[in-house]
């Protein structure tokens, strides 16, 4: 299954943020270690772009939010986001650390309640990439 990761400029857990886009798999931390060299949000957000025009699977802002979960955006595995002076990251609804320290494995963490039921700005777009199967049996 892959590893889902949306990408922001500002905390996204607060309204000023700017979500850059998402991607459908590989999204663990190890992918992106030279986020914890970034030391401004344009290297960030050049980082971005150049990821953008390495994989089919990016999910570009202007085709609107590419998973189900658009009422809890921290529902995706991985959240990387650019404020206070470097890049950071969340897994799900756990409180975001630098990537500086992420690069080393921690263990989990208590969920942070300002993680819990953020919504997206855009509506669902199901012709984004992404992973997600559904499967019935009989």
């Amino acid at each position: 299954m892959g590893t889902r990761a949306s990408f922001w400029i500002g905390d996204p857990a607060t309204n000023e943020r700017e979500w850059l886009g998402c991607i459908a798999f590989d999204g663990h931390r190890e992918n992106f270690k030279s986020f914890a060299l970034i030391k401004t949000a344009q290297e960030f957000r050049d980082e971005i772009e150049r990821l953008s025009k390495d994989r089919d699977d990016f999910a570009f802002p202007s085709k609107g939010w590419p998973f189900p979960w658009k009422d809890d955006i921290f529902m995706t595995d991985r959240t990387y986001a650019y404020f206070n002076g470097k890049v950071n990251i969340a897994r799900f609804h756990e409180p975001f650390i630098p990537m500086s320290e992420a690069i080393i494995d921690h263990p989990l963490m208590e969920d942070d309640p300002n993680h819990k039921k953020v919504s997206s700005n855009l509506d669902y777009d199901p012709s984004q990439p992404d992973s997600i199967m559904f499967m019935r049996s009989k």
